[in-house]
């Protein structure tokens, strides 16, 4: 949101940093060096924010040089959420599913129920930052210098310079952290190997919220296991589920 800037500086950061970690000399597990990785990502690009004053790199061009974000007012600054899943094969491990949540991106885990008490095809999600959220609202009420939580039509927002955000943690510029949009994620362990005794045709699941916007996660679990099912493929699978958000009128990215 607002440019491209902390998207594309979080995309092409991330998976080189996340390498180094895990092989420096500390010797970090995958959760620690995820978690590690995403707080220098965090402060590279506020950092960066700050000294160019007026916006924030996107990206360089060899032949357009240096090309800047969109910001449109002194308040703005490009955003992003972030929902990262890296997978622990470490035989004593159990290969652990690693997974860091900034934002209302989220990550699924999701199978087709072995026993049929078990009715739900979701087996794991992450919790939305969005201000409406209780844990939020009492997040953003602990603190005068941070913007109120606001609700109205069932939709919640809070109000930081000229601009409305949707949500409550994401990366973002100084001025909007200030506010209380922080980038602390929201860091789980997940155990492949129990879900697995659990629910057949296991599926990762990572969307954006313009498809949430007009699925629940049951819904996109059950849709999706029964397309892996079908034998469709992970890419077509994603097209599906992105063509199925815009015939209901998601109004949001997906």
């Amino acid at each position: 949101h607002g440019g491209d800037a902390a998207s594309k500086s979080a995309s092409q950061l991330m998976p080189s940093l996340f390498t180094q970690e895990l092989k420096s000399v500390y010797n970090l597990d995958v959760y620690t060096a995820l978690e590690h990785t995403w707080e220098i990502v965090c402060d590279s690009y506020r950092d960066g924010c700050s000294l160019l004053g007026e916006g924030c790199i996107a990206d360089y061009d060899s032949r357009e040089g240096i090309l800047y974000a969109s910001i449109g007012a002194s308040d703005l600054i490009a955003g992003t959420t972030a929902s990262v899943a890296a997978i622990d094969l470490d035989p004593e491990k159990a290969s652990d599913l690693i997974v860091l949540n900034c934002g209302d991106s989220r990550t699924l885990v999701v199978g087709e129920p072995i026993e049929r008490k078990r009715r739900s095809f979701v087996h794991f999600n992450t919790r939305d930052h969005v201000p409406g959220d209780k844990l939020e609202s009492k997040r953003l009420r602990s603190r005068p210098e941070y913007s109120d939580p606001q609700c109205s039509m069932n939709k919640s927002w809070m109000s930081i310079g000229e601009f409305r955000y949707s949500l409550s943690r994401s990366l973002e510029g100084s001025y909007a952290t200030e506010k209380g949009i922080v980038s602390e994620p929201d860091m789980y362990r997940i155990n492949l190997s129990e879900m697995a005794t659990m629910r057949s045709n296991g599926i990762i699941l990572q969307a954006s919220d313009g498809l949430f916007e007009v699925m629940d996660n049951e819904e996109v679990a059950r849709e999706v296991v029964k397309m892996r099912k079908s034998g469709m493929d992970a890419k077509l699978c994603a097209k599906t589920l992105c063509d199925i958000a815009v015939r209901k009128c998601s109004s949001d990215n997906v």
